[in-house]
């Protein structure tokens, strides 16, 4: 098991390795592929788990930086003097704040439907502060609907209204069954851009769909408001 305030697997850095006159040491790296490799494939072995981790963590590190530094980049776009204040609830930051950290893991689909998810509470509980002049069933509307109700009472600024539409059909090809090559589908917009390697093709499409609605999710919590 990992020990309490270390990242490194103590199955492999607990027992010390001593130093051998002309025996160049391993670095930690190698030293976890070297265990690993007498290690039987038990996935629920927490030591093995861990140390598989600790590679995969290793590998990607950079990436993940990367990818921070863009939800940051977000972040310093989005911010205003006056801050912002939560119609939907904490739940709308909650759903934010797992959107930003499933950008940097690479959960592109998991971070699209977390800010699609930030836009709809945003919405609805602004136009909760008029609820009388909605539709009665209005707390089942889905974005595209909350939309054209907020869009009627000057609720989003005119540069978000294509943003958020194309977010929730974004959402909407992904969430809702649609035929594999459905227009607008991941597989449908991969193939069309007529690159040799479509799969990679398609995570870039997700990469940037889902950096795209964040940042929309971003816009629409500070900016939008009550006329």
């Amino acid at each position: 098991m990992t020990g309490r305030g270390s990242e490194e697997p103590d199955a492999v850095f607990g027992q010390p390795e001593l130093p051998l006159e002309d025996v160049d040491a391993l670095d930690s790296i190698q030293r976890v592929k070297q265990w690993l490799s007498v290690q039987p494939s038990d996935a629920s072995d927490p030591d093995v788990v861990a140390a598989q981790l600790y590679l995969a963590d290793n590998q990607s590190r950079m990436q993940r930086a990367t990818r921070w530094a863009r939800v940051h980049q977000i972040h310093e776009r989005s911010n205003n003097e006056w801050g912002v204040l939560m119609h939907g609830g904490t739940e709308t930051m909650w759903l934010l704040d797992e959107a930003a950290h499933g950008l940097v893991e690479g959960l592109w689909l998991a971070s699209l439907l977390c800010s699609h998810a930030a836009c709809e509470r945003h919405l609805a509980g602004i136009l909760a502060i008029d609820e009388d002049s909605l539709p009665r069933s209005w707390r089942n509307l889905g974005l595209g609907r909350l939309l054209e109700e907020a869009d009627k009472r000057g609720v989003v600024p005119p540069d978000l209204i294509e943003r958020l539409s194309t977010l929730n059909e974004t959402r909407k090809v992904s969430a809702h069954f649609k035929p594999p090559l459905h227009e607008g589908s991941l597989m449908r917009r991969a193939w069309s851009t007529e690159q040799p390697d479509w799969l990679r093709s398609a995570e870039g499409l997700a990469e940037a769909d889902a950096f795209a609605a964040y940042e929309t999710g971003r816009a629409v919590v500070h900016r939008a408001r009550w006329p």
